[in-house]
């Protein structure tokens, strides 16, 4: 991960923290909530299972590790958790802006509307289906180049994000 991605407090519900190594809570005087949410960053859970583990908004879950990453409690994990075996939402990302320069701004629309035929979503999406994925996206294509260069594309990146 990038130093300078470190240093910045992301918000994004799917970001993971961990308790800092160089920093104790012990001494210091937080709220029963704060102590709540901070028992909670173990860097496996992100922001929106501690808010779910603690009944709280995301919110007001957001506000308080913001506070701790402040006093040097907590530090940025992951960028993104997903779920074992998926395919994540930075391989849609990936996807989505490579199906944009060869079909388009309707790019998204197609790739939800292949979700919907699916019945999944794009932070759940089983990576032992992403040949079927690639393929039903080919399927939505009338020039066979731009198929062509699609899977192309896409190969590429399954080779270095899922291999």
């Amino acid at each position: 991960m990038a130093a300078q991605s470190q240093n910045k407090f992301l918000t994004e519900p799917n970001v993971v923290y961990k308790k800092s190594e160089l920093k104790s809570a012990s001494g210091l005087n937080l709220r029963s909530s704060e102590w709540m949410v901070l028992t909670q960053v173990n860097s496996d859970q992100a922001i929106q299972d501690i808010a779910a583990k603690t009944a709280m908004t995301l919110q007001d879950t957001i506000r308080i590790l913001y506070k701790l990453f402040q006093l040097d409690l907590i530090e940025l994990y992951l960028t993104e958790k997903k779920e074992k075996n998926t395919l994540g939402l930075s391989f849609f990302s990936n996807m989505e802006k490579v199906l944009i320069d060869i079909i388009g701004p309707v790019a998204p629309f197609v790739i939800e509307d292949v979700l919907l035929e699916t019945n999944q979503t794009k932070n759940k999406f089983p990576a032992e289906r992403v040949a079927e994925l690639i393929e039903l996206l080919c399927d939505e294509m009338h020039d066979e180049q731009k198929k062509i260069k699609f899977q192309t594309e896409m190969l590429s990146h399954i080779k270095t994000e899922l291999i």
